[in-house]
């Protein structure tokens, strides 16, 4: 569910295109979930199956977006060369095996250099970051936690996508429902049940849109009274069952 809330933010603002790998599509490159102890990926494209490995401290959108950046070969913002202009590190507080992932890099690619640096990136770690103490690893100038935010791509992630891949600077597209409404995955019928139209509705209108208008369909109350139990929905399994308008399981 994560997974797919965070490829749709990445191909609905963006003209980059997450899409499902089928076997024998003649896609030879192609990204793989893995459940791991670490949160990982490398930069860029590798070739082949490249792995993102997903932790529990990771295993959430904002998470899974950090990641697809690095995969669309985004470093890390807080390793920026002119970095020390923004903010502060503080390297006592600092776990010592993951003191590399501080380090400033020498210099920035040519296109995104001219880019502000931004503290709300996605790709730039929290205040507290690895920390050994519980200290802040990573402050303002001023000596303060950064306001930093890992929930959703920035205005500037989404802005350096576009110019390193090119997309014309559109205003993103409502979904277009398929000619034809088919589902193009296995795993549709579960992904909808489990909320998967609601939260990700680009992505499951365009490869779910049956097992959505399925489930769309469900969502109707069975009985007239329905309204008048209105207050007990979610503790009774039968009126949540039979009363699904009233009581919808799938909520913003």
């Amino acid at each position: 569910m994560e997974i797919l809330k965070a490829i749709e933010e990445i191909n609905i603002n963006t003209c980059v295109e997450f899409v499902p790998r089928y076997v024998n599509d003649g896609r030879h490159d192609y990204v793989e979930f893995t459940k791991d102890g670490i949160c990982s990926s490398a930069i860029g494209r590798q070739g082949g199956k490249q792995e993102v490995a997903l932790g529990e401290d990771c295993n959430t959108k904002g998470g899974i977006l950090h990641e697809l950046m690095h995969i669309l070969g985004f470093p890390h913002e807080h390793n920026r060369h002119d970095r020390d202009q923004h903010i502060n590190v503080n390297w006592e507080n600092i776990t010592p095996e993951k003191r590399p992932s501080f380090q400033k890099r020498q210099f920035e690619d040519l296109i995104l250099k001219d880019f502000p640096y931004d503290i709300r990136s996605i790709i730039h770690f929290d205040s507290f970051a690895f920390s050994s103490n519980g200290d802040p690893t990573l402050t303002d100038l001023s000596g303060f936690p950064l306001s930093t935010q890992g929930t959703r791509m920035s205005a500037t992630d989404i802005d350096k996508i576009k110019v390193v891949y090119g997309c014309p600077d559109f205003l993103p597209m409502p979904p277009v429902l398929p000619q034809k409404c088919v589902d193009e995955l296995f795993l549709c019928p579960e992904q909808a049940k489990n909320c998967a139209c609601v939260f990700a509705p680009a992505f499951m209108l365009k490869y779910c849109c049956s097992s959505c208008e399925l489930e769309a369909d469900e969502m109707v109350d069975r009985f007239p009274f329905c309204p008048m139990w209105k207050d007990n929905c979610g503790k009774s399994e039968v009126l949540d069952s039979f009363c699904r308008k009233t009581c919808p399981r799938c909520v913003l």
